[in-house]
C-alpha cells in the first residue's frame, strides 16, 4: 500500500469517528435506574402500620 492510501484511510476513520461523537451527543441519555424502577412500582398502603417484628402472641 503506498502512504497516500494509509493516510486517507486514517482520515476517513477520524472524520467517522468525529461524527459518531457528534451524533452521539444528540441522542437521549440512559435514564439512572433506580429512580425509573421507583416510579413503576406500586405505592403501599400508608394508612395501615407496620406489623410488629417480634414473635406473635396471641
Amino acid at each position: 500500500m503506498s502512504t497516500e492510501v494509509v493516510i486517507v484511510i486514517l482520515a476517513g476513520a477520524g472524520v467517522g469517528l468525529g461524527l459518531f461523537l457528534i451524533v452521539r451527543e444528540f441522542a437521549p441519555g440512559v435514564p439512572a435506574l433506580g429512580p425509573a424502577l421507583r416510579q413503576l412500582q406500586v405505592p403501599t398502603s400508608v394508612g395501615r402500620p407496620a406489623a410488629p417484628a417480634g414473635p406473635l402472641v396471641r
